[in-house]
């Protein structure tokens, strides 16, 4: 059952993950709020606050994340050229 559990609270982070990065692209990282990656991703505020305490914290994560898939992470259609000229 932990493991179900943990699994279900990695994909949520996930989820939050991926919309964060839409709405950043679409508002930029100023302007976006948790409520706006809480309505992306189809979850609560409350959620997204339960998996990042901060905007920051969840950034830092996003770009590790990045990281760790390599050079082309972030080339994507959805970007628009944003991160890479």
């Amino acid at each position: 059952m932990a493991g179900k559990t943990k699994a279900r609270a990695d994909q949520t982070r996930r989820r939050i993950l991926d919309a964060a990065l839409d709405v950043f692209c679409r508002k930029g990282y100023s302007c976006t709020t948790f409520e706006d990656m809480a309505a992306a991703a189809g979850l609560s505020k409350g959620e997204v606050d339960r998996h990042f305490k901060t905007k920051e914290a969840l950034l830092i994560e996003l770009l590790e994340y990045g990281e760790s898939m390599g050079p082309d992470a972030f080339e994507s259609p959805r970007l628009n050229g944003r991160i890479h000229g």
